[in-house]
């Protein structure tokens, strides 16, 4: 089936679509662990994520500096100078290049294929989430 034909099927499908009724309670109950912090780290290892805790931003750039190994590019959205100040600059100077991660709708098989191909990926997130070692962007 053609891309635009296959599209074309789902709005339509869309457009005449009800959602239903959801019912439950108004917010979630309260999980409380005595180390948050340490029931992230444990629930995070044990689905084999990579969890690296540092105390200030030189520390960061330093523990990066050590993922990073040989690889010279990486994935990063634009506000990491925020969280680790000055790390344009430092990345710079590593002669590392951050990889534009935006993908297009153009060239979405070109773009999965240049993105993939990147070795590191930086993100920050909103929250992680204790019980479960996830952490949501």
């Amino acid at each position: 089936m053609e891309r635009d034909q296959f599209l074309h099927r789902v709005r339509s499908a869309l457009r005449g679509a009800v959602l239903p009724e959801v019912s439950g309670p108004e917010t979630a109950p309260a999980i409380r662990f005595a180390d948050p912090i340490a029931r992230f780290v444990a629930s995070a290892r044990a689905v084999a994520a990579e969890v690296s805790r540092t105390s200030d931003p030189d520390a960061a750039f330093a523990r990066v500096a050590e993922i990073m190994g040989d690889a010279s590019k990486y994935l990063a959205w634009d506000g990491l100078d925020a969280i680790v100040p000055g790390w344009t600059e430092r990345a710079a100077a590593a002669g590392w290049e951050r990889v534009d991660a935006i993908v297009g709708t153009e060239s979405r098989m070109e773009d999965h294929r240049r993105i993939g191909a990147v070795p590191v990926g930086i993100t920050g997130a909103e929250c992680a989430i204790a019980a479960t070692g996830t952490v949501v962007l």
